[in-house]
Protein backbone atom coordinates (compact mmCIF):
# COMPACT_ATOMS: atom_id res chain seq x y z
CA UNK A 1 0.00 0.00 0.00
CA UNK A 2 1.52 3.57 -1.12
CA UNK A 3 1.13 5.32 1.84
CA UNK A 4 0.38 9.82 1.65
CA UNK A 5 2.61 11.69 1.52
CA UNK A 6 2.97 13.98 4.53
CA UNK A 7 2.48 17.61 4.14
CA UNK A 8 6.13 19.52 4.77
CA UNK A 9 6.66 22.12 7.69
CA UNK A 10 7.02 24.41 4.73
CA UNK A 11 3.95 23.81 3.16
CA UNK A 12 1.98 23.47 6.11
CA UNK A 13 3.19 26.75 6.93
CA UNK A 14 1.75 28.37 4.30
CA UNK A 15 -1.77 27.03 4.59
CA UNK A 16 -2.07 28.66 7.94
CA UNK A 17 -2.65 32.41 9.30
CA UNK A 18 -0.99 33.22 13.16
CA UNK A 19 0.49 35.46 14.88
CA UNK A 20 3.92 34.21 13.90
CA UNK A 21 2.96 34.49 10.30
CA UNK A 22 1.73 37.79 10.14
CA UNK A 23 5.12 38.89 12.17
CA UNK A 24 6.84 37.54 9.05
CA UNK A 25 4.76 40.04 7.11
CA UNK A 26 5.40 43.03 9.32
CA UNK A 27 9.24 42.73 9.24
CA UNK A 28 9.30 42.30 5.78
CA UNK A 29 7.42 45.17 5.25
CA UNK A 30 9.33 47.64 7.80
CA UNK A 31 12.99 46.28 6.33
CA UNK A 32 11.59 47.39 2.71
CA UNK A 33 10.99 51.18 3.59
CA UNK A 34 14.26 51.05 6.06
CA UNK A 35 16.23 50.01 2.78
CA UNK A 36 14.69 52.51 0.64
CA UNK A 37 15.83 55.17 3.30
CA UNK A 38 18.79 54.38 3.92
CA UNK A 39 20.16 53.95 0.08
CA UNK A 40 18.82 57.20 -0.59
CA UNK A 41 20.74 58.86 1.98
CA UNK A 42 23.85 56.78 0.79
CA UNK A 43 23.24 58.13 -2.66
CA UNK A 44 23.40 61.40 -1.72
CA UNK A 45 26.63 61.21 0.71
CA UNK A 46 28.24 58.90 -1.90
CA UNK A 47 26.96 59.07 -5.60
CA UNK A 48 25.42 56.88 -7.79
CA UNK A 49 27.71 54.27 -8.12
CA UNK A 50 27.49 53.64 -4.32
CA UNK A 51 23.95 53.31 -4.68
CA UNK A 52 23.53 50.72 -7.32
CA UNK A 53 26.87 48.71 -5.35
CA UNK A 54 24.87 48.48 -2.20
CA UNK A 55 21.48 48.26 -3.55
CA UNK A 56 22.77 45.02 -6.23
CA UNK A 57 24.43 43.69 -3.00
CA UNK A 58 21.02 43.63 -0.88
CA UNK A 59 18.75 42.21 -3.86
CA UNK A 60 21.53 39.39 -4.24
CA UNK A 61 21.68 38.48 -0.89
CA UNK A 62 17.88 38.64 -0.19
CA UNK A 63 17.57 36.23 -3.71
CA UNK A 64 19.89 33.84 -1.87
CA UNK A 65 18.48 34.23 1.60
CA UNK A 66 15.04 33.19 -0.61
CA UNK A 67 16.57 30.39 -2.05
CA UNK A 68 18.35 28.69 1.00
CA UNK A 69 14.90 29.34 2.89
CA UNK A 70 12.60 28.02 0.02
CA UNK A 71 14.43 25.23 -1.04
CA UNK A 72 17.31 24.20 1.97
CA UNK A 73 14.94 24.52 4.84
CA UNK A 74 11.76 24.37 3.71
CA UNK A 75 10.23 27.58 5.06
CA UNK A 76 7.92 28.61 2.41
CA UNK A 77 6.78 31.69 4.04
CA UNK A 78 10.23 33.43 4.79
CA UNK A 79 11.58 32.42 1.93
CA UNK A 80 8.93 34.24 -0.31
CA UNK A 81 9.62 37.53 2.33
CA UNK A 82 13.30 37.25 1.09
CA UNK A 83 12.40 36.54 -2.35
CA UNK A 84 9.82 39.58 -2.27
CA UNK A 85 12.43 41.79 -1.05
CA UNK A 86 14.92 41.19 -3.05
CA UNK A 87 12.68 41.57 -6.19
CA UNK A 88 10.90 45.21 -4.87
CA UNK A 89 14.73 46.18 -4.81
CA UNK A 90 15.18 45.72 -8.62
CA UNK A 91 13.71 48.97 -9.96
CA UNK A 92 15.96 50.81 -7.48
CA UNK A 93 18.53 48.54 -8.41
CA UNK A 94 18.66 49.51 -12.23
CA UNK A 95 17.57 53.19 -12.05
CA UNK A 96 21.18 53.40 -9.74
CA UNK A 97 22.61 51.97 -12.59
CA UNK A 98 20.78 54.51 -15.35
CA UNK A 99 21.81 57.03 -12.97
CA UNK A 100 25.30 56.00 -12.83
CA UNK A 101 25.90 55.89 -16.36
CA UNK A 102 23.79 58.37 -17.12
CA UNK A 103 21.62 56.42 -19.66
CA UNK A 104 17.80 57.28 -20.18
CA UNK A 105 15.86 56.13 -23.02
CA UNK A 106 13.88 59.27 -22.50
CA UNK A 107 14.12 62.60 -20.44
CA UNK A 108 15.65 61.70 -16.76
CA UNK A 109 12.98 61.33 -15.13
CA UNK A 110 14.31 62.59 -12.11
CA UNK A 111 14.48 61.45 -8.17
CA UNK A 112 13.99 57.17 -7.50
CA UNK A 113 11.17 58.47 -4.72
CA UNK A 114 8.74 59.63 -7.61
CA UNK A 115 8.79 56.66 -9.59
CA UNK A 116 6.00 55.61 -6.79
CA UNK A 117 4.39 58.93 -7.83
CA UNK A 118 4.52 60.33 -11.40
CA UNK A 119 3.96 58.59 -14.99
CA UNK A 120 7.25 59.25 -16.92
CA UNK A 121 8.51 57.93 -20.05
CA UNK A 122 11.74 57.08 -18.25
CA UNK A 123 10.98 54.66 -15.58
CA UNK A 124 9.81 51.86 -18.54
CA UNK A 125 12.90 50.18 -18.37
CA UNK A 126 12.95 49.94 -14.55
CA UNK A 127 9.84 48.28 -14.94
CA UNK A 128 10.60 45.70 -17.71
CA UNK A 129 13.38 44.72 -15.70
CA UNK A 130 11.56 43.67 -12.71
CA UNK A 131 8.85 42.51 -14.48
CA UNK A 132 11.64 39.66 -15.90
CA UNK A 133 13.01 39.22 -12.60
CA UNK A 134 9.49 38.36 -11.51
CA UNK A 135 8.76 35.88 -14.50
CA UNK A 136 12.44 34.20 -13.85
CA UNK A 137 11.71 33.65 -10.14
CA UNK A 138 8.08 32.69 -10.51
CA UNK A 139 8.89 29.76 -13.23
CA UNK A 140 10.80 27.97 -10.53
CA UNK A 141 9.50 29.59 -6.99
CA UNK A 142 5.72 28.93 -6.88
CA UNK A 143 5.06 31.93 -4.16
CA UNK A 144 1.76 33.80 -5.07
CA UNK A 145 3.07 36.41 -2.65
CA UNK A 146 5.87 37.52 -5.97
CA UNK A 147 2.71 38.35 -7.65
CA UNK A 148 1.63 41.42 -6.01
CA UNK A 149 5.41 42.72 -7.58
CA UNK A 150 4.23 41.15 -10.97
CA UNK A 151 0.56 42.89 -10.69
CA UNK A 152 2.01 46.28 -9.36
CA UNK A 153 4.93 46.59 -12.29
CA UNK A 154 2.45 45.99 -15.04
CA UNK A 155 0.19 48.33 -14.09
CA UNK A 156 3.28 50.87 -13.75
CA UNK A 157 4.13 49.87 -16.56
CA UNK A 158 0.58 50.02 -18.35
CA UNK A 159 0.60 54.19 -17.34
CA UNK A 160 3.99 54.84 -18.21
CA UNK A 161 4.27 52.68 -22.11
CA UNK A 162 2.54 55.67 -23.98
CA UNK A 163 4.85 58.56 -22.49
CA UNK A 164 7.78 55.92 -22.96
CA UNK A 165 7.33 55.51 -26.81
CA UNK A 166 6.06 58.98 -27.40
CA UNK A 167 8.76 61.09 -25.39
CA UNK A 168 6.54 63.05 -23.78
CA UNK A 169 4.90 63.34 -20.15
CA UNK A 170 0.74 63.00 -21.23
CA UNK A 171 -0.86 65.19 -18.67
CA UNK A 172 -3.94 62.53 -18.03
CA UNK A 173 -5.84 61.93 -15.37
CA UNK A 174 -8.58 60.04 -17.35
CA UNK A 175 -5.84 58.50 -19.37
CA UNK A 176 -4.78 56.70 -15.92
CA UNK A 177 -8.68 56.12 -14.61
CA UNK A 178 -9.14 54.14 -18.15
CA UNK A 179 -6.10 52.03 -18.12
CA UNK A 180 -6.44 51.49 -14.52
CA UNK A 181 -9.99 50.11 -15.03
CA UNK A 182 -9.04 48.67 -18.05
CA UNK A 183 -6.09 46.38 -16.15
CA UNK A 184 -7.46 45.83 -13.05
CA UNK A 185 -10.61 43.93 -15.44
CA UNK A 186 -7.90 42.39 -16.98
CA UNK A 187 -6.37 40.70 -13.44
CA UNK A 188 -9.49 39.75 -12.24
CA UNK A 189 -9.97 37.74 -15.74
CA UNK A 190 -6.11 36.36 -15.27
CA UNK A 191 -7.22 35.75 -11.63
CA UNK A 192 -10.49 33.67 -12.88
CA UNK A 193 -8.44 31.41 -14.96
CA UNK A 194 -6.04 30.77 -12.78
CA UNK A 195 -9.15 30.10 -9.83
CA UNK A 196 -10.61 27.33 -12.64
CA UNK A 197 -7.41 25.86 -13.18
CA UNK A 198 -7.27 24.86 -9.17
CA UNK A 199 -4.36 27.78 -8.30
CA UNK A 200 -6.08 29.43 -5.72
CA UNK A 201 -3.58 31.00 -3.93
CA UNK A 202 -2.43 32.88 -7.29
CA UNK A 203 -5.58 33.91 -8.05
CA UNK A 204 -6.15 35.33 -4.48
CA UNK A 205 -3.65 38.28 -4.96
CA UNK A 206 -5.06 38.57 -8.16
CA UNK A 207 -8.84 38.90 -7.12
CA UNK A 208 -7.52 41.34 -4.37
CA UNK A 209 -5.35 43.52 -6.55
CA UNK A 210 -7.88 43.38 -9.43
CA UNK A 211 -10.74 44.30 -7.67
CA UNK A 212 -8.87 47.49 -5.75
CA UNK A 213 -7.59 48.76 -9.34
CA UNK A 214 -10.82 48.18 -11.08
CA UNK A 215 -13.10 49.76 -8.13
CA UNK A 216 -10.94 52.74 -7.72
CA UNK A 217 -10.72 53.38 -11.03
CA UNK A 218 -14.54 53.37 -11.72
CA UNK A 219 -14.98 55.18 -8.68
CA UNK A 220 -13.02 58.26 -9.74
CA UNK A 221 -14.09 57.59 -13.56
CA UNK A 222 -17.80 57.20 -13.37
CA UNK A 223 -18.55 59.37 -10.55
CA UNK A 224 -19.52 62.75 -11.85
CA UNK A 225 -22.15 62.88 -13.97
CA UNK A 226 -25.88 60.89 -13.46
CA UNK A 227 -25.25 58.74 -16.10
CA UNK A 228 -21.77 58.39 -14.32
CA UNK A 229 -23.53 57.34 -11.42
CA UNK A 230 -26.31 54.91 -12.41
CA UNK A 231 -23.50 53.19 -13.81
CA UNK A 232 -21.15 53.03 -11.06
CA UNK A 233 -24.18 51.84 -9.11
CA UNK A 234 -24.52 49.09 -11.58
CA UNK A 235 -20.89 48.16 -11.50
CA UNK A 236 -21.22 47.56 -7.79
CA UNK A 237 -24.01 45.35 -7.81
CA UNK A 238 -22.21 43.27 -10.87
CA UNK A 239 -19.40 42.84 -8.12
CA UNK A 240 -22.24 41.64 -5.45
CA UNK A 241 -23.23 39.16 -8.06
CA UNK A 242 -19.76 38.01 -8.68
CA UNK A 243 -18.32 37.86 -5.56
CA UNK A 244 -20.34 34.55 -4.39
CA UNK A 245 -20.12 33.34 -8.43
CA UNK A 246 -16.35 33.33 -7.69
CA UNK A 247 -16.28 32.57 -4.00
CA UNK A 248 -14.80 35.77 -3.28
CA UNK A 249 -15.62 37.97 -0.36
CA UNK A 250 -13.62 41.10 -1.69
CA UNK A 251 -16.45 41.43 -4.61
CA UNK A 252 -18.98 41.85 -2.01
CA UNK A 253 -16.67 43.99 0.16
CA UNK A 254 -15.99 46.32 -2.41
CA UNK A 255 -19.61 46.38 -3.94
CA UNK A 256 -21.30 46.92 -0.83
CA UNK A 257 -19.02 49.69 -0.17
CA UNK A 258 -19.51 51.05 -3.12
CA UNK A 259 -23.17 51.20 -3.55
CA UNK A 260 -23.34 52.71 0.04
CA UNK A 261 -21.40 55.26 -1.58
CA UNK A 262 -23.57 55.84 -4.25
CA UNK A 263 -26.72 56.32 -1.80
CA UNK A 264 -24.79 58.42 0.14
CA UNK A 265 -23.73 60.59 -2.63
CA UNK A 266 -27.33 60.46 -3.83
CA UNK A 267 -28.75 61.75 -0.83
CA UNK A 268 -25.97 64.72 0.00
CA UNK A 269 -26.89 66.07 -3.77
CA UNK A 270 -30.55 66.28 -3.69
CA UNK A 271 -30.88 67.05 -0.17
CA UNK A 272 -27.85 68.24 1.49
CA UNK A 273 -29.88 71.78 1.87
CA UNK A 274 -32.76 70.03 3.03
CA UNK A 275 -34.53 69.22 6.77
CA UNK A 276 -35.23 65.83 5.66
CA UNK A 277 -31.22 64.71 5.05
CA UNK A 278 -30.70 63.02 8.54
CA UNK A 279 -34.01 61.07 8.12
CA UNK A 280 -32.87 60.47 4.50
CA UNK A 281 -29.54 59.40 5.72
CA UNK A 282 -31.50 56.92 8.33
CA UNK A 283 -33.73 55.36 6.10
CA UNK A 284 -31.15 54.19 4.02
CA UNK A 285 -29.48 53.10 7.18
CA UNK A 286 -32.69 50.93 8.00
CA UNK A 287 -33.42 49.45 5.00
CA UNK A 288 -29.58 48.56 4.96
CA UNK A 289 -30.46 46.70 8.41
CA UNK A 290 -33.54 45.10 7.39
CA UNK A 291 -31.62 43.35 4.03
CA UNK A 292 -29.33 42.13 6.48
CA UNK A 293 -32.25 40.82 8.71
CA UNK A 294 -34.00 39.48 5.24
CA UNK A 295 -31.14 37.43 4.04
CA UNK A 296 -30.52 36.20 7.50
CA UNK A 297 -33.96 34.61 7.17
CA UNK A 298 -33.62 33.24 4.07
CA UNK A 299 -29.88 32.62 3.54
CA UNK A 300 -30.21 28.88 3.23
CA UNK A 301 -32.76 28.96 -0.20
CA UNK A 302 -30.58 31.97 -1.28
CA UNK A 303 -27.40 29.61 -1.13
CA UNK A 304 -29.46 27.23 -2.51
CA UNK A 305 -30.27 28.96 -5.64
CA UNK A 306 -27.35 30.87 -6.27
CA UNK A 307 -25.52 27.45 -5.51
CA UNK A 308 -27.56 25.84 -8.17
CA UNK A 309 -26.95 29.00 -10.71
CA UNK A 310 -23.27 28.94 -10.00
CA UNK A 311 -22.94 25.51 -10.82
CA UNK A 312 -24.65 25.82 -14.01
CA UNK A 313 -22.58 28.78 -15.14
CA UNK A 314 -18.80 27.11 -14.24
CA UNK A 315 -20.11 24.25 -15.93
CA UNK A 316 -20.29 26.18 -19.35
CA UNK A 317 -17.34 28.50 -18.96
Amino acid sequence: MVQAKAPSAGSTQTKRFNVTNFLYYLGGLIILPALAWFLGKGADLYGKAFLFWVSFAYSLCFYGAGVYLWKVKDKEILGGIAFFLSLSLVPLVTYALQAWLGWWPGNDPGEYVDFYQFIKGGWFLMEVSTVACALFTLRWIRCPLLTVILYVTLWFMSQDILPFFLKEALGIESFVLNISTVFGLGVLVAAFLMDRKGQKDFAFWGYLFGVIVFWTGISKRLYHTESGNAIYCLLNLALLFVGPLVQRRVFVVFGIFGILRYLVELACRHFIDSAFFPFVLSFIGIAVIALAILFKRHSGKISGWYALFRNRVLRRI
